[in-house]
């Protein structure tokens, strides 16, 4: 701010006093007693930056008085007006005027720092890092972050990272999504056996077959029948022909390997061919006669 010395009217009356006192004297006598005379000042009209002012001296034992010009002031009655408002960024205007004259200077006002921030956006916080409030001065774009605090809560993702069997235990790891930390859990076993089937025996025709399951996981095994098949019988084809005489025979095999089972069918006796009928006489038929003329 720009500083102007002021003389105010009670220092030029101190300084005057101190020299009429110290120069001055009445030079007339009283009853044989010479009289000095004791001059006080007073302003009787300010000066101003525009015009003189007026001291007047009265010496407080006679009343004898005279006056001095007080010459016109350098020192204005300055009025201070904000007339640009400072920001956060930018500088203000201080208007000085003079009440008096009208004369009139300016100041830079500083810049205030005092921001005026409005919430533009809000970056959460994870489990083990802080967020954020974010503020934007709207005067001049500075940020300004007011942190929040970390959760604490994990976001966990769960992996299967050993399979439970039938007899053995598994593991699941949980890792949080966010900051990487992770534990792990025992699975219990699942009792359920992983089991695989193969044809131990096979079946046959009248007998029945086994079928073997085996755990592939701790090899428990367990056994099942399996139905005989039953014969695949063949067509039948005739191996003997009947006659009038004697039966004849058909057969059939079943066609399964190593099974020689054969059925038989009689098949019955031609009958005989009947007799052939014998043939009815012939009528008598008399000659013809011969034409005559031959």
């Amino acid at each position: 701010m720009r500083i102007r010395k002021l003389v105010t009217a009670s220092a030029l009356l101190a300084l005057t006093l101190a020299l009429v006192l110290a120069l001055s004297s009445c030079g007339s006598k009283k009853n044989n007693v010479e009289h000095s005379h004791n001059y006080i000042p007073k302003v009787t009209k300010e000066a101003t930056c525009q015009s003189e002012g007026e001291m007047t001296y009265t010496c407080y034992g006679c009343g004898d008085s005279y006056t001095e010009v007080i010459p016109i002031s350098e020192n204005h009655m300055y009025r201070g007006e904000i007339t640009v408002e400072p920001t956060c960024a930018k500088e203000g205007l201080m208007t000085y005027t003079c009440k008096v004259c009208g004369d009139s200077f300016t100041e830079a006002i500083a810049p205030t720092e005092n921001h005026m921030y409005e919430q533009s956006e809000t970056i959460e916080p994870t489990c083990s890092e802080e967020g954020y409030y974010v503020y934007i001065c709207v005067e001049c774009g500075d940020e300004m972050r007011d942190p929040i605090e970390p959760t604490g809560v994990h976001v966990y993702n769960a992996e299967v990272t050993k399979a439970s069997t039938c007899v053995n235990e598994g593991e699941i790891t949980y890792t949080c999504s966010m900051c990487g930390t992770s534990y792990t859990e025992k699975t219990s076993p699942t009792g359920i056996h992983n089991f695989e089937s193969k044809v131990t025996t096979a079946p046959t025709c009248t007998e029945e077959g086994v079928m073997t399951y085996k755990c592939a996981t701790c090899n428990e095994e367990y056994y099942e029948p399996i139905k005989s098949t039953g014969h695949n019988m063949s067509g039948w084809a005739v191996v003997r022909n009947a006659t009038v005489e004697a039966e004849g025979e058909m057969e059939s095999h079943c066609t399964n390997p190593g099974c020689d089972y054969v059925e038989t069918q009689v098949i019955p006796k031609l009958d005989p061919p009947e007799p052939e009928p014998e043939p009815e006489p012939e009528p008598d038929v008399p000659p013809e006669e011969e034409p005559e003329g031959n």
